[in-house]
This record gives C-alpha cells, structure tokens and sequence, in this order.
C-alpha cells in the first residue's frame, strides 16, 4: 500500500479458515528466509497489506460476501412480508452490524514493524539517524558558505 492505494499485489495463499493476522505472519516468516519474496516488498514508501477475496466456481467473479449479504436481504423480505401478510409489523432489515466489504477484504500492517520484524531495520531510528545527518550537513554547508 501507498497512501490509500494498493501500488502491487500479488498471489499469496490464504486458507478460508485462516485470520489475516496468521497470513501475514507467516508472510513475514516468507520473507526472512526467502530473498525474491523480500524484495517483493513493501520498500520504504510503502506498508504491507492483506487484500482478501472470498469466491468459489459455482458463482465466478463473485465475491461471497456480496452473495450472501444478497442471499440473507432476499430471505429477510420474504420473512418480513410472511410476518406481515399475518398482520405483523415489517421486519427491520437495515442490518447495522454489515461490515462493509472493502473494509473486511484489506488489512494494513504496520511499516514499521514489518522492517523491525523481517529486516532487523528500526525505521524510527534510521529517520532520527538521516535527520540528525542532515542537520550536521545543513550547518556545515552553512559554515561553507559564510
């Protein structure tokens, strides 16, 4: 990810069963000990992400949260005009607990906790460490030029 955008993807496994957490560790495991995965990224203008999409062959180009967000509002108003066929009020159907899809398929990490964890690298520091350099250098250009 940079910024709001995804800048690259690519295949990961992730099992159905599997919390996004477990990927990404395992992810980070991938990365300690494989060198073309580690280069893959993210790099320093970038943060890890978890981009997840739940489908299946008998409904293709279908993500099965949409399916089944879909699927639960047909049998809620077929349920809510039985109850009102028998003199009921209508069913509330908002449902105001929906997480909303784009927000259940990515999760972002950490940028730098991943370099902590993965590369031993503490971007905190090495940000301290560059201004620090750039102070020591903007002084003595200064002291150059006088």
């Amino acid at each position: 990810m940079e910024g709001q955008k995804v800048k690259v993807s690519f295949p990961f496994p992730v099992e159905p069963w599997e919390s996004s957490d477990e990927a990404y560790e395992r992810y980070k495991e991938v990365c300690r000990n494989d060198k073309f995965w580690r280069g893959l990224g993210p790099d320093c203008d970038s943060s890890p992400a978890i981009w997840r999409t739940w489908m299946i062959q008998q409904i293709p180009g279908r993500d099965l949260l949409e399916v089944a967000f879909e699927a639960w509002t047909l049998v809620g108003d077929l349920l809510s005009n039985a109850v009102i066929e028998f003199g009921g009020q209508p069913l509330d159907l908002t449902m105001p607990c929906r997480h909303e899809p784009e927000l259940v398929r990515l999760k972002r990490y950490s940028q730098n906790e991943f370099f902590m964890s993965v590369d031993g690298v503490d971007l905190v520091e090495e940000e301290r460490k560059w201004q620090e350099g750039r102070a020591k250098f903007e002084v003595a250009k200064a002291v150059d030029e006088s």
